[in-house]
């Protein structure tokens, strides 16, 4: 089941990157073992992988193993749902919309794995990922699990304790409530999000995190940095934290127009922008 050089510009929201040295597709939680025994075996590193958004490839690939997950059984009941973590939330969020069940409403239309969203603690329209939570199985590197409950597991903005551990998510349990709202909720969240984000365009989602009181993108807009390019890559005209590949894109030219985005914003705001962007490096860091 391993896979070696493999291409991953397919499996990345924002279509960049070079060649993986090694990459597996895990279904279910045995193959996921077998995948960090695989690592532990050849003494290389791991990422695990969900709908490839949020993320930006190194140019030269990755020089260890890519951990595709595609663990997606589901169970939705009244009262809660219980969701593999490489489950489409998007997905999700329609299906309980459509079962009048309230609570990830929010999700629906983020290109992101449940696992992803709890991981990054995903948040939009005033609501996050951590307000539904209820508990997670993780499987450590070594491949023993364990069951973590919500007070057990630390949540901050764009942040969740999962971020300091080096395993994977491989099921979540969310509680949702029954509401006749949702479909229409679903809609007008949709509506908000068509209208002001590029979601035809290949990008990574929202570049950088929003500093206290103020939206990043409001600060790049105001720096006049919209619709700036490096080779490639550009500052998105419909959302100004949108970085966008216009078809020819490498992730050095994300990175310097990262870096000039950051400068002038510093230079009119003293702002520092903090990256959302997670970079999954060539080699382990």
């Amino acid at each position: 089941m391993i896979q070696e050089n493999v291409e991953l510009k397919p499996y990345s929201s924002f279509k960049i990157g070079g060649k993986a040295r090694y990459y597996v597709v895990v279904e279910n939680k045995e193959a996921l073992k077998e995948a960090f025994l695989f690592a532990k075996k050849k003494g290389i590193f791991f990422k695990v992988l969900g709908r490839g958004s949020n993320i930006l490839f190194d140019d030269r690939g990755f020089s260890g193993l890519i951990i595709h997950n595609h663990i997606r059984d589901c169970s939705i009941d009244p009262t809660c749902v219980r969701v593999g973590s490489g489950y489409n939330i998007s997905k999700l969020a329609l299906e309980t919309s459509k079962k009048n069940l309230l609570g990830l409403q929010f999700a629906y239309l983020l290109p992101a794995s449940v696992g992803g969203a709890v991981y990054m603690n995903a948040s939009a329209f005033d609501q996050k990922i951590s307000s539904i939570f209820v508990e997670a199985s993780y499987m450590h590197e070594d491949g023993t699990e364990q069951t973590m409950t919500s007070k057990e597991v630390e949540f901050g903005y764009r942040f969740s304790s999962f971020q300091k551990r080096t395993g994977a998510i491989i099921d979540v349990t969310f509680s949702l409530q029954s509401s006749l709202e949702c479909l229409a909720l679903l809609e007008e969240y949709a509506r908000r999000r068509k209208e002001t984000q590029p979601l035809d365009a290949w990008s990574c989602g929202c570049v950088f995190k929003n500093p206290p009181n103020v939206a990043a993108a409001y600060l790049i807009d105001q720096a006049n940095l919209k619709g700036i390019s490096i080779g490639g890559a550009q500052v998105s005209q419909k959302h100004a934290n949108f970085i966008v590949n216009t078809g020819n894109a490498t992730a050095g030219h994300v990175e310097e127009l990262v870096k000039l985005i950051r400068k002038k914003v510093y230079k009119s705001t003293g702002i520092f922008l903090e990256a959302e962007m997670v970079k999954f490096p060539y080699e382990k860091e």
